[in-house]
């Protein structure tokens, strides 16, 4: 009898701790809270690129470049390739572009970097998803096309979500796992262990830069390209390291509380952080499986120093589910500044033009507007 009831208490407390846990997880991913859709400039959005899981902006000319793949399609089994879009924010009326591409490998792109060099011309690196493993593609930018200049493989890259070139041949890339088998990445992401890290690579050389994150996301650096910031999406936190030019190697330095799920991060030329995330991280994976279910999305900016955070866009998840990226832009004669914002599985991306005295370098706290939805 006395066995009986201790076995009995033991499992009433499993029980609770169990309940306990799962409303802590309910809770740090945001399962409870309302999301009111928010904004401070005027929106719409572009059809017609499905999966834009990453954006960059060439700022000089306010040429976009846009990741796309198809996710769910790949998901379904179907033969998809993936491609680079272009899209023209100083345009009166820009639309998304296809750049062609010499490679001739599967392609589904992830995260993407921009190297801006006048000597060795500008380079977009890619992480390419493909069946023989993750690599980086490395390409020149020629007018409206792609050149195909190299494939970076290595062991270690594996799980690869995101680039940041540093040189012709030279990038950080996030591995956001560090277990290999499906199950052991969700108890990884469930637990939020911090075994994800940054790797570095040169030519075809690669190591580990960094380690002890959870699920590393997004990377990006400053303006000097001294700082090298790194999104820890379960961590709800972002890393940011002192970089070495010389070797490569990453010191850390201090760790940013974002108090909501982090994506990827752009930096403007002040250094600003541009970061998206999704509000209700559990309900964006209930999305990725199910598109009906519409999950929020959230775009904010990280000031200098300060690490003030203002909202800039906030959405239910009506007009875009599950944001990933948001990328600043400046205006030009016929057209104002503001900010394109992309998500993991939509067909479409936001672009939002900002009134007078909004600077794509500065975003000011959002407010509530109403109306601007024009895509359901």
């Amino acid at each position: 009898m006395k066995r009986t009831r201790v076995l009995g208490i033991i499992g009433i407390a499993a029980l609770s701790a169990c309940a306990v846990f799962a409303v802590k997880t309910l809770r740090d991913a945001g399962e409870f809270d309302e999301v009111q859709s928010r904004c401070a400039c005027r929106c719409r959005a572009v059809t017609g690129v499905p999966g834009p899981e990453d954006i960059t902006v060439h700022f000089p000319t306010g040429i976009a470049y846009i990741a796309e793949s198809d996710r769910r399609a790949l998901q379904r089994g179907e033969k998809t390739r993936g491609a680079i879009f272009s899209y023209d924010t100083k345009s009166p009326h820009p639309l998304p572009v296809r750049l062609p591409d010499d490679l001739s490998n599967e392609f589904h792109p992830h995260g993407i970097g921009l190297l801006a060099d006048r000597k060795s011309g500008h380079r977009l690196f890619a992480v390419n998803h493909r069946r023989a493993g993750d690599a980086v593609e490395i390409f020149l930018i020629e007018k409206n096309r792609l050149h195909h200049l190299a494939t970076v493989a290595h062991p270690l890259l594996r799980a690869v979500n995101d680039v940041l070139p540093v040189g012709p041949d030279r990038f950080y890339a996030t591995i956001d796992h560090g277990n290999e088998s499906a199950i052991g990445r969700t108890v990884e992401e469930f637990l939020r262990l911090p075994l994800s890290g940054v790797v570095y690579c040169r030519g075809g050389s690669c190591r580990a830069a960094a380690r002890g994150i959870a699920y590393a996301n997004g990377i990006n650096a400053s303006p000097d390209g001294l700082t090298v910031y790194v999104a820890a999406s379960t961590e709800k936190r972002i890393h940011a390291f002192t970089r070495n030019p010389a070797d490569g190697s990453l010191t850390p330095q201090r760790v940013i509380d974002a108090d909501k799920s982090v994506d990827n991060i752009e930096v403007d030329a002040s250094g600003t952080l541009w970061v998206a995330g999704q509000p209700k991280l559990l309900t964006s994976l209930r999305h990725a499986g199910d598109g009906r279910i519409l999950s929020p999305s959230e775009a904010f900016t990280v000031a200098v120093g300060g690490d003030t955070i203002s909202t800039v866009y906030r959405d239910s998840g009506r007009q875009l589910s599950s944001s990933s990226v948001v990328a600043p832009f400046a205006g030009g004669l016929s057209s104002p500044g503001g900010f394109l914002v992309g998500a993991i599985y939509t067909n479409r991306f936001i672009d939002c033009r900002c009134p007078v005295g909004f600077r794509a370098m500065a975003g000011p706290p959002a407010k509530k507007c109403g109306g601007n939805r024009n895509a359901r």
